[in-house]
């Protein structure tokens, strides 16, 4: 069974991902949606440049569901994740993760890092210092992640839903998500003898 706070997740994730109807084909899309949804990420990304407002930005472009209570800054900081993402992909969508589904970011940027041809030692420490922050700190960290997931010429999917759950439970005692992200990111390919051979 469901909590309240993981169906809010699944909620409002779903309503950024059909925020500007790029969930449906092209063909059946309205020049109305389309520019209503573009509308509304320039206006979450305006939280991004303006993180004292974000706030303000994202209730104003999207309904937040009311069971997110104490975690909207939480809520409001994944809006603004996936409106830096989706930039990119302006009539797309975003890289599908329904593949990736439940896949932490840890996983995601592990992807990134074994297709950079360099750069791996700065992702590294863009890395840990996401893993070292405090839950007031993640933004600034996470939104430098976003943007060189971005910026890859190749895509690469992040499961918003998971973030979202994952950016909730950050503060719990042992850290069971940044051990989760951390083992997922730096695990070795298990050794396969017959591929050396």
């Amino acid at each position: 069974m469901r909590s309240e706070i993981e169906n809010a997740i699944g909620t409002f994730v779903r309503q950024l991902e059909q925020l500007d109807g790029t969930h449906k084909p092209r063909l059946q899309r309205t020049k109305w949606e389309e520019a209503e949804g573009r509308r509304r990420f320039a206006e979450i990304r305006r939280g991004a440049a303006e993180p004292d407002a974000a706030e303000l930005y994202v209730l104003r472009a999207i309904r937040v569901p009311e069971a997110a209570g104490r975690h909207l800054p939480t809520f409001v900081l994944i809006a603004v994740l996936y409106a830096l993402h989706k930039q990119k992909y302006a009539k797309d969508r975003l890289p599908s993760f329904h593949e990736h589904r439940y896949t932490s970011l840890g996983r995601s940027l592990r992807q990134l890092r074994q297709k950079l041809r360099a750069g791996e030692e700065s992702l590294d420490m863009r890395f840990q210092a996401v893993l070292n922050s405090r839950q007031e700190d993640l933004q600034y960290h996470l939104r430098s992640i976003i943007m060189r997931i971005a910026s890859f010429k190749e895509d690469i999917p992040v499961d918003y839903k998971r973030l979202l759950l994952d950016l909730i439970r950050w503060s719990y005692m042992g850290h069971p998500v940044q051990r989760q992200w951390a083992r997922e990111y730096w695990q070795r390919e298990p050794f396969n003898a017959s591929a050396t051979r």
